[in-house]
């Protein structure tokens, strides 16, 4: 179903989300909903909520993109989307909205559910310290080094904020290295972004 323009209708219908649809909605950094194949949103977390109306418009429970371009896609992506995939649908900046990236994801027991997630391009995510520490066995100063450099901070700028000398930084670093596998801070920095990418 493809919507245009907002009329007022969702304040009508605002349909209540099913326990199984709230266990399947993941607990996430971002915004995130959970629809059907025909985009009736079924739940949503707060941070969706909140976003939703700069870019979203919602007619008799279905949700469609205020971008008439991005819309198209959005319907089509929620037909054509497979169980082993994911596709990513592109929404320009537009009349005081934020330029995002939603990716639809499968999702339900059957693959009958589409999980939205949707990335607002202009806040740079790097993942958090503690995420860095569980996946690959780093000190909490390794992890910040690590984050640091996903974020494109210098080792300088690292040494300073953490108060330490440079020797000391580029120690971690090395340590880093060997806890993740790579060897030069391109690589760790492109690992750094696929975490949150």
């Amino acid at each position: 179903m493809l919507l245009g323009t907002n009329n007022g209708l969702e304040a009508l219908y605002k349909p209540r989300p099913s326990l199984e649809d709230k266990i399947l909605l993941p607990s996430g950094p971002g915004p995130m909903a959970l629809v059907d194949g025909e985009g009736r949103k079924l739940a949503g977390n707060d941070l969706f909520e909140a976003m939703a109306p700069a870019v979203f418009v919602q007619r008799g429970g279905y949700l469609g993109l205020r971008n008439p371009c991005a819309n198209q896609r959005f319907a089509a992506g929620l037909a054509a989307v497979t169980a082993r995939e994911q596709l990513q649908i592109g929404v320009p900046a537009a009349r005081g909205a934020k330029p995002v990236v939603i990716r639809i994801t499968r999702a339900g027991p059957t693959c009958e559910r589409r999980l939205l997630m949707v990335m607002d391009l202009s806040q740079r995510a790097s993942p958090t310290v503690h995420l860095l520490q569980e996946l690959f066995g780093l000190t909490h100063s390794e992890a910040e080094v690590a984050q640091g450099i996903g974020e494109a901070r210098s080792l300088q700028a690292l040494a300073r904020a953490q108060g330490l000398s440079l020797q000391t930084v580029r120690s971690q670093l090395r340590a880093v290295f060997a806890k993740t596998g790579v060897r030069r801070q391109v690589e760790l920095a492109v690992l750094i972004a696929r975490l949150v990418g």
